[in-house]
């Protein structure tokens, strides 16, 4: 009786470890959500850490230096709006590295299935599923 007890037991451990109601729609979504945090975190992190720096810095050099004339003070206003001209334009090559990177990842992913002839994950699952 102890036997059966335990196999019972085990048997119902097994079954709440294997997922048996496996959705492909959810599975990809899964994925895709994956794959935009990857992209977006890295981005999201340059562009605070690099405006944070830049309205700090201006901030205190608006209020702590003294201009002696007009002119200065109109250069580094200008400086600054061309610092943030220049940051949007690194944003957005990060942003096309970041893309660029992962396209490389999933391309190569891509080529490693392929030579193993393997059938993509979630379809070999749907397959189990339903024979």
């Amino acid at each position: 009786m102890k036997d059966c007890r335990s196999r019972l037991v085990f048997l119902q451990w097994l079954s709440c470890k294997i997922n048996m109601h496996y959705n492909l729609q959810k599975a990809y979504q899964n994925r895709e959500n994956l794959l935009s945090i990857r992209l977006i975190f890295p981005l999201s992190w340059i562009h605070s850490s690099i405006f944070l720096t830049y309205l700090v810095l201006v901030l205190v050099v608006k209020n702590f230096l003294f201009f002696k004339d007009a002119l200065t003070y109109i250069i580094f206003i200008e400086s600054a709006t061309l610092l943030v001209n220049w940051y949007v334009f690194c944003t957005f090559a990060v942003f096309l590295w970041l893309r660029l990177k992962m396209e490389n990842s999933t391309k190569s992913l891509a080529k490693k299935v392929a030579q193993d002839m393997e059938a993509d994950v979630y379809f070999k699952q749907l397959r189990n599923q339903l024979g």
